[in-house]
């Protein structure tokens, strides 16, 4: 309980929910667009940088930092602070304040196309955890107003695992695709604290709490070690106690679970992509083993609060110290926090203006936040990419994000946040925004590109009917594709299909270096730029 505002602050700040920004699901080349739909498949094949391939970090829920921190005097204050009015303080807080974080890092993931360049396929290792914070009103009340309060429903909760996911996609006809992810799971650590009942009264001389609540920990990392106390009726009974809680370094799996990521794209008309998906169908069957289970009933007495100027609350007790009864282990099994993502897109101008929205729905352990997005997504050529965004949160925080995807030659580098565009304090602190969330990745592409009905730019004008004419090198390639569709189609042809594609891209490629040569030497700069372009599209 010492210094909560502080140590609610920082979980916000640091972890900086939603499991996943939004602003990449419309971002076309980011491998993690398809953690997000396993229906959306990148560009090309891919290989991440093993740990810098995918990093994801985001924390969020119904309360932003303006409304636990004050300007008061030119200097960042709580709302526990004197200079800080009870009406400013708890004028904006809900009856139920969240917090929620998620971190996900990629340690390995590659990806690639199938002969036919539509089916595609993708293995990723992940490390992943989540924190789920639930604060009441009625907590943040008796801190400010030192009044007593009947608090219900006090929880933290968290989990950490591995999950190896194996993905694959596919068209259905010509215009719906669908996909699917099987993921192994391999639970490292699990806890849950939760108060049903955290009454705080004034007693005639002293303040004291009824705390009735369990704890829940599995995990091979953390051990409580029991002790030993009389109770009432004179019988000696286990428990556990928080400020006992100790490391161990020693690595051994909790747990073992599996789920599935399910997804499925279509495009009625062209140029418009709707999707939908749900992810994190599953479970993780945490061993007895591992399993601490206890739960308190007790009064617990204290002189009260002191409060520094800045708003720091220092309470004589710590809920360290609270003693758990012990409950007999055994094994538990516990559903995963899923999230359901529902979105459109429409393209313009050769696809590369787009415009989307987002639906996203994301269950934690005491709530679902639902999000709405709004986004600008700019491709004018295909190694560069730069996508905007706006989110309302529950209708009551919202979120500014930024993206970058860029792919010049093999690499690929795309970057993702939501805070760079908010006010901020002078310690870099995003005070106004309900929703916080970096991600950064890095990898090799590989393989040819997908011939996919949404990525098949000047490739087909069956596909993409308002294109301009196909180019010699384009109608080589569309007659190298069916023979490879053709299940009576020898390799010998297929070689030679691939020949003359080959061929005719060298023969455009050596062609638009001239027109870019001949640009230059006329100092003519717009030609130069666009010669580039078109340089740069013959073979991408």
């Amino acid at each position: 309980m010492k210094k909560l505002l502080y140590t609610l602050a920082a979980v916000l700040v640091c972890t900086g929910a939603a499991a996943q920004n939004p602003t990449l699901y419309f971002m076309e080349g980011v491998p993690l667009r398809s953690q997000m739909n396993p229906a959306l498949a990148r560009q090309r094949g891919y290989f991440n940088i093993p740990v810098l391939g995918g990093l994801a970090v985001t924390a969020g829920g119904n309360t932003s930092l303006d409304h636990l921190l004050f300007r008061r005097d030119g200097r960042l204050v709580t709302l526990l602070s004197p200079s800080v009015s009870s009406a400013d303080a708890l004028s904006d807080l809900h009856s139920k304040n969240l917090v929620n974080a998620d971190i996900r890092v990629n340690l390995l993931g590659f990806g690639a196309y199938t002969a036919n360049r539509k089916h595609f396929w993708s293995f990723d290792l992940n490390l992943r955890t989540s924190v789920s914070t639930q604060f009441p009103y009625e907590l943040f009340h008796f801190f400010k107003t030192g009044e007593s309060a009947q608090v219900r429903n006090l929880g933290l909760s968290s989990d950490a695992y591995a999950e190896a996911g194996f993905n694959y996609s596919f068209p259905i006809g010509e215009k719906f695709y669908v996909g699917a992810r099987v993921k192994f799971l391999v639970g490292l650590a699990r806890a849950k604290s939760y108060f049903t009942q955290f009454n705080v009264s004034l007693g005639e001389n002293e303040w004291y709490a009824e705390a009735v609540g369990e704890l829940e920990v599995n995990s091979n990392l953390l051990t409580i070690p029991t002790r030993q106390e009389a109770g009432q009726d004179g019988v000696y009974r286990n428990y556990y106690q928080l400020d006992d809680m100790e490391f161990d370094a020693k690595f051994k799996p909790a747990g073992y679970g599996a789920a599935f990521d399910i997804g499925a794209t279509y495009e009625p008309i062209p140029n418009l992509l709707v999707s939908a998906a749900v992810n994190d169908i599953g479970f993780i069957a945490w061993n007895k083993a591992s399993s601490m289970h206890g739960t308190v009933s007790r009064r617990l007495t204290f002189d009260g609060a002191q409060v520094d100027a800045s708003g720091v609350a220092d309470i004589d007790f710590d809920l360290g110290e609270l003693k758990f009864e012990q409950v007999d282990e055994e094994s538990a099994t516990r559903m995963l926090h899923y999230t359901m993502n529902l979105g459109a897109e429409y393209r313009l101008w050769d696809r590369r203006v787009g415009f989307g929205a987002l639906y996203q729905i994301h269950k934690y352990d005491y709530a679902a936040l639902h999000n709405l997005t709004a986004s600008v997504n700019f491709q004018p050529v295909r190694w560069f990419g730069l996508s905007g965004s706006y989110s309302f949160i529950d209708n009551r925080a919202s979120a500014l994000g930024l993206g970058l995807n860029l792919n010049p030659g093999w690499i690929n580098f795309y970057i993702a946040t939501d805070v760079l565009l908010t006010k901020k304090s002078a310690q870099w602190i995003p005070i106004k925004q309900g929703r916080m969330n970096f991600n950064l990745g890095n990898g090799v592409r590989m393989g040819k590109r997908g011939l996919r009905q949404r990525d098949c730019i000047r490739v087909s004008a069956a596909c993409c009917p308002s294109q301009e004419p196909l180019t010699e090198q384009q109608e080589f390639r569309i007659r190298e594709q069916q023979l490879r569709e053709q299940a009576s189609a020898t390799s010998e042809q297929i070689e030679e299909a691939t020949e003359r594609s080959e061929k005719a891209i060298r023969k455009a490629e050596r062609k638009a270096r001239k027109a870019a040569e001949r640009a230059q030497q006329e100092g003519d700069t717009a030609s130069v730029v666009r010669a580039a372009a078109d340089l740069l599209a013959v073979r991408y």
